[in-house]
């Protein structure tokens, strides 16, 4: 009894074990194998050796090498451990022991389901006993998570760890799956979620079996991820969009798709907020390319799919619902240009060498956002029969229209009022400021108001109006000053050519704002003082020349020098 009990425990908490190697007198290597509970506690050293002398075992968990001696009838019990240590994984041990049989015939449906529940259940058991053997708990009380990292993989248990993770997942999944009456659509997406899941772990256990597993155990962790991510594309059967439903017949059309839904977890997310606005568009680049591919293998399905009509309709359909994802995306990444541009044009300039951002670049953007909402609008319009969220997506694209058609007329008013044209400008504010109250009124209509949206409006709202007050105005101070400039102008007119600036002491009787504008030219700016100063004449004594010294002969003074000799004559002396 003693013996079925112990034969039981062990099927039901599978013992890990630590391979050491020790060197005999014949310096021929051989395996003994420490055989460790889940509590970490090990057999005496002595018995593990004399049990494991004349066998080798599989466990390969760690190798380590045992010292060499010359003498012949002793073993060195001193071992010396290899940092380097590859841990070995049974994958395929673990995930059979773990994971049922697949059953092809539709009677087993029931049976499977229920397998699939005890292979989850069996799988947070022993994630249980892992974490609380290793002592790797997350918190007690509040929930603090701790991921599994290069440096955390101390032992192999760690790496069972991540691979019990993806399995339970992956169960859940095919929990989900087999039900009765088949999964409905909230289901269906649950069950796309535990999918990804798994396909996450899968990837983590690849990752960390690549630098600290072996090399079988990291092609094995390899096929489990590629196995992993097949079923999740297995399960991608249809793409949904707007009240319909298209079938995806081709794989890699559904990896495709996949990975650019994967992308977008990363930008609907709760961690969207923090990841910079660099990053979010290196992924919106990512999704773009992932829906290009998928337009591209329904394209060559299409050409391939030959007179079948019925096959050709649900790839066209896939088509328009891939290509107007791809323009939602594309609205998205725009907004988010527009969204930089406009910080970058309210901050004021600190650095020279900076590039400032002109309202021409805003314009610009609001006008590629004009094109995607009509394109999105009359493919959605196109169609013959259209259900209602066809009829209210295509709502949504006028009012974000209107919007957008309020927003480019305020950056354009906003170029002219920087070229000075008053007149203009006034005009093209006071048409913004109408624009932005229709659509701020057509956006009150709805029963789910929009609160981004409608903030954003009644600041634009608020914002057109002052403007265009702003430039009434400066228009009028203008035409008043329209005579004086002309009469200052003509008095400063000299036929040298040269403008004399006059500096802000000298000009102080003018009202005149002293404060530079970026957008003038460094010659228009406000003189404040004369830097260096200039030269001034001051007084001092009279500098006087005495001429009559040229004209002196002074007397010849030979006779009174000292005769040279013969030798002072040869050498210049």
């Amino acid at each position: 009894k003693s013996q079925k009990k112990k034969k039981k425990k062990d099927r039901r908490r599978p013992e890990f074990a630590i391979s050491r190697r020790i060197a005999d007198s014949s310096r021929s290597r051989r395996r003994i194998t420490f055989k460790f509970n889940d509590d970490g506690e090990a057999p005496p050293i002595e018995s593990s050796i004399a049990g494991a002398m004349g066998k080798d075992n599989e466990a390969t968990a760690m190798v380590v090498d045992g010292s060499k001696t010359n003498d012949s009838d002793q073993i060195n019990p001193r071992y010396s451990i290899n940092t380097s240590i590859e841990l070995k994984v049974e994958i395929f041990p673990i995930v059979s022991s773990a994971a049922p049989q697949i059953s092809t015939n539709a009677a087993w449906t029931a049976t499977w389901r229920l397998h699939s529940i005890s292979c989850r259940r069996y799988c947070s058991a022993r994630l249980r006993r892992l974490y609380k053997s290793l002592k790797f708990t997350h918190g007690r009380g509040k929930y603090t998570r701790r991921a599994i990292t290069e440096a955390t993989v101390t032992e192999v248990r760690f790496l069972h760890v991540v691979l019990y993770c993806a399995e339970r997942a992956w169960s859940h999944a095919m929990e989900k799956r087999q039900l009765p009456d088949g999964p409905n659509a909230r289901q269906r997406i649950y069950l796309i979620g535990r999918l990804r899941k798994a396909v996450k772990w899968a990837n983590q256990f690849s990752r960390l079996c690549a630098v600290k597993g072996d090399s079988r155990t990291s092609l094995e962790a390899e096929a489990a991820m590629a196995e992993a991510r097949s079923q999740q594309a297995a399960s991608l059967t249809e793409f949904q969009w707007l009240g319909h439903k298209y079938p995806i017949p081709n794989a890699k059309t559904r990896v495709a798709i996949l990975k650019a839904q994967e992308l977008e977890k990363d930008l609907h997310g709760q961690d969207a907020n923090a990841l910079p606005a660099e990053k979010k568009l290196a992924v919106f680049d990512k999704i773009f390319t992932a829906y290009h591919e998928a337009r591209g293998y329904i394209r060559s399905d299409l050409t391939s799919a030959g007179n079948a009509e019925r096959v050709k309709d649900d790839l066209s359909g896939l088509h328009d619902a891939v290509t107007a994802v791809l323009g939602l995306r594309t609205t998205e990444r725009d907004r988010l240009l527009v969204t930089i541009a406009k910080s970058k044009l309210a901050k004021r300039r600190d650095d020279k060498n900076e590039k400032v951002t002109k309202p021409e670049e805003l314009v610009r953007l609001y006008d590629l956002l004009l094109e995607n909402t009509l394109a999105l609008s009359e493919l959605v319009s196109s169609r013959k029969e259209r259900t209602a969220e066809e009829v209210a997506f295509a709502e949504e694209c006028e009012r974000r229209r209107l919007a957008f058609r309020a927003e480019r007329c305020f950056f354009l008013a906003k170029s002219y009022s920087i070229a000075g044209k008053r007149a203009e400008a006034y005009a093209l504010f006071s048409h913004a400021q109408s624009l932005a109250e229709k659509a701020l009124k057509n956006y009150q209509d709805l029963n789910e108001k929009d609160e981004v949206m409608m903030k954003e409006l009644k600041g634009l709202y608020s914002e057109c109006r002052s403007s265009s007050c702003i430039e009434h105005a400066l228009g009028i101070m203008e035409e008043e000053k329209v005579p004086e400039n002309l009469s200052t102008r003509v008095s400063a007119l000299s036929l040298s050519g040269t403008t004399n600036l006059k500096f802000l002491v000298q000009n102080l009787d003018a009202y005149e704002s002293a404060l530079a504008d970026p957008n003038v030219k460094p010659a228009q700016h406000p003189r404040i003082e004369a830097f260096p100063p200039p030269f001034q004449s001051i007084a001092r004594n009279p500098i006087i020349r005495d001429l009559a010294y040229e004209y002196i002969d002074f007397p010849s003074l030979e006779t009174r020098m000292k005769k040279k000799g013969l030798i002072s004559r040869w050498w210049g002396k």
